[in-house]
């Protein structure tokens, strides 16, 4: 049932800023993420060969992916349906 005359996009957007504000006020503006502190500081402060540590994670992600899209049933079904 429509009770107003608005624009779905509009509606979402206000939602997501809705949402989002009651995110931050339930975790009091703090951020919340899964992985270690001490991960993340050597992740990003150590160098292998010169080139910072995320440089290989991005090229190992990179890889992956690659691989799953030229070589797997699902790459190819991904492909035909993006391209249909």
């Amino acid at each position: 049932m429509v009770k107003c005359d608005t624009n779905a996009l509009i509606v979402t957007l206000g939602m997501g800023t809705v949402f989002t504000g009651l995110i931050y006020w339930l975790a009091g503006s703090n951020t919340i993420v899964g992985v270690d502190v001490a991960l993340s500081k050597w992740t990003f402060t150590n160098k292998l060969l010169g080139i910072p540590v995320e440089f290989y994670y991005g090229l190992v992600i990179m890889l992956v992916v690659w691989y799953v899209a030229e070589f797997t049933p699902l790459g190819l079904r991904a492909l035909f349906v993006g391209q249909s």
